[in-house]
């Protein structure tokens, strides 16, 4: 495997070449830009508490390096980062990835984890294949380590009322309601997926229900320490059920 460095240099090399003088793309490049960097952060953090082996922990790096790489492509041809509204960042991340060839040094063994990781990176539900395959640790590490993040930056943004960037909140519907669909999905305790939502507050809802959806201790300490699903609740409509939504959350983050 190539020196992490290698890979870290392609990435930056790769992003850089969309930026221009078109400030709504040039924001949320770096937007994406700078979250894959903390992915990266989250990813070793997660693979340090697994002990993981130094080839491990360079793997899971990779992945995290290269798991929204189809956001760019994205932003700049649609202007969203909606998948419902374009197409799906993770499929259009693997066909950037063969194009550019930028696993090409991997072997096909080490190549094929990095490609299902990231292909189910934004699923509803995580690669699962033969219980030894690596790739469900690999799939389970990235998508935490992308929860850890999405949480942090979106807490920020309602937390600071600011709604100057549509495409942060995936152009949703400024409507202050919950779909009902949606919500009962939550409260029964369903996992849910960006292609059912139609306004912000159910974007809210949908990061909630990841908590049924966090796989290491880790990646839950974390979040409960941050306190970023009681600050995504606070943030909901006045007339949805918010203790039942908090209750529903709590026995979720306890199970570890």
């Amino acid at each position: 495997m190539n020196n992490i460095v290698w890979f870290r240099t392609v990435f930056k090399k790769y992003v850089d070449k969309f930026y221009g003088k078109d400030e709504y793309l040039n924001t949320n490049i770096k937007i994406k830009e700078e979250h894959t960097l903390r992915v990266c952060k989250n990813i070793r953090k997660i693979s340090y508490s697994l002990n993981s082996t130094e080839q491990d922990m360079c793997l899971s790096e990779i992945i995290a390096l290269f798991h929204d790489i189809g956001r760019f492509e994205q932003i700049v041809k649609y202007r969203t980062f909606n998948d419902k509204l374009s197409e799906d960042h993770a499929e259009l991340g693997i066909k950037v990835i063969e194009k550019e060839g930028f696993f090409q040094s991997l072997n096909p063994d080490l190549k094929n984890i990095c490609i299902n990781a990231i292909l189910y990176h934004n699923k509803k539900n995580l690669y699962e294949s033969d219980p030894n395959d690596k790739t469900i640790l690999f799939s389970k590490m990235i998508r935490d380590a992308d929860k850890m993040d999405i949480l942090k930056v979106l807490t920020n943004y309602y937390d600071s009322d600011n709604s100057s960037n549509p495409a942060l909140v995936l152009d949703l519907s400024d409507n202050n309601k919950i779909s009902y669909t949606l919500l009962n999905n939550f409260l029964e305790g369903n996992k849910l997926d960006s292609a059912m939502l139609k306004t912000k507050s159910d974007f809210k809802i949908l990061m909630l229900s990841w908590a049924f959806d966090l796989n290491f201790d880790f990646t839950k300490k974390y979040i409960f320490k941050n306190g970023y699903f009681e600050k995504i609740i606070e943030t909901l409509p006045d007339n949805s059920p918010k203790n039942e939504i908090r209750q529903v959350v709590k026995k979720a983050i306890y199970a570890i």
